[in-house]
């Protein structure tokens, strides 16, 4: 279920508190609040475009399109559907475009600890580039829904993101680097700076989940399944730090425990989460069923109590894999992990999908729950599956 009044309350508090060039902070307050957290940050608009295009699927409310908002750094007001508009138009800018045609990484993209890799304006971050691809189609669709004008620009731009992202990104090893940083050197490819071969997860999981990697599907899951560890699926291939890797933030620098937290450990929202829409994407229902239960904490034989030491119902934002305490909880309920699994079993399992125009069903069910039924309530609706 969910709060179509406070679901509201968030986008136009995020529209007014948008940048005028169309960038979004990362983390903004409610009200008249000062806490912002003004980072240059790339990914926002993509995560936000996405919830935009969720809440008028729900609701068919286009009035939240229609309202004009002003924004953070100027009092001129324009329609929420502008603001959208802005938000994709300062991603493909060209001064915003790197040299292989990749978005810009700025301050960063989802990986908080690589706040550096792009910091001097030459880095480019795959997986934001993918994102755009499908928040691009988003807007699109929501444009042809209000039978506003559908800009060229947006629709050369996803074209040549995916031409550009296959040519440049996809690697001889058969997955996608994630990071090129402003060293001109790539991170998390098929040879990093150190020597080292990483497949990252989140960025693979997004070039399925976008389409970028129509074709491609099964040899990079296969990548990812290299990363399946005891107590679940790491990030990435190996920690970060052994090795110095100066200018892309604390994990290259040694400052940044490997195998915790994020460097190299079985970081549930990241790796898990992630990994089960790319997943379901493609159909594959055993893998699914597999990733479902590292990234929940009640299975036993996957996340023992006397090593998680954590509540039994506390979803967790990462499982660390440092050998002095080897698969403990980290930072529970403190994750995005907690959306992202509902997601993954109402949306991705069950297949309960909305667009603009219809509900679309598209189940992922393990074998194991080939009996089970959910449902869900929907403009006054209850929807049962089975």
């Amino acid at each position: 279920s969910y709060s179509k009044d406070e679901c509201r309350a968030v986008i136009e508090n995020i529209f007014s508190k948008q940048r005028s060039d169309g960038w979004y902070p990362r983390q903004v307050p409610f009200g008249e609040g000062k806490n912002f957290d003004m980072r240059e940050f790339v990914d926002s608009a993509c995560f936000f475009t996405e919830f935009v295009y969720d809440y008028l699927a729900y609701t068919d409310d286009y009035s939240v399109l229609e309202k004009e908002y002003p924004y953070h750094d100027s009092d001129k007001l324009e329609s929420g559907l502008v603001h959208l508009q802005r938000g994709m138009d300062y991603l493909i800018a060209p001064e915003n475009t790197g040299e292989h045609g990749l978005v810009k990484m700025r301050g960063g993209d989802w990986l908080d600890c690589l706040n550096k890799a792009g910091i001097l304006g030459r880095g480019e971050t795959v997986m934001v580039s993918c994102q755009l691809t499908m928040c691009l189609s988003y807007l699109i669709e929501i444009q042809k829904k209000l039978h506003a004008p559908v800009l060229d620009a947006y629709i050369s731009a996803k074209e040549s993101l995916v031409a550009a992202i296959n040519k440049n990104a996809y690697n001889s090893k058969g997955f996608y680097n994630a990071v090129f940083a402003d060293s001109g050197n790539w991170l998390f490819s098929e040879k990093d700076e150190d020597g080292e071969e990483r497949i990252y997860v989140p960025t693979n999981s997004y070039a399925i989940i976008s389409g970028v990697a129509e074709g491609k599907e099964q040899g990079i899951l296969e990548k990812i399944h290299d990363l399946r560890t005891d107590n679940g699926y790491k990030l990435f291939t190996k920690p970060l730090g052994e090795k110095y890797i100066g200018g892309i933030g604390k994990m290259g620098t040694g400052d940044f425990q490997p195998y915790f937290a994020e460097n190299g450990s079985v970081y549930n929202h990241g790796s898990q989460c992630f990994l089960l829409r790319a997943l379901a994407k493609v159909g594959a229902y055993s893998d699914f069923f597999d990733v479902l239960g590292f990234a929940m904490p009640l299975y036993a034989d996957k996340h023992a109590p006397e090593n998680v030491c954590g509540a039994p119902y506390a979803i967790t934002n990462c499982y660390h894999l440092v050998p002095s305490f080897r698969g403990r909880s980290g930072f529970s309920f403190l994750t995005g992990s907690v959306a992202m699994i509902e997601r993954a079993v109402y949306s991705w399992m069950f297949g309960f999908n909305f667009t603009l125009n219809e509900i679309v069903i598209t189940p992922c069910l393990p074998e194991q729950f080939r009996d089970a039924s959910a449902y869900l309530c929907f403009e006054g609706k209850k929807i049962n599956l089975s």
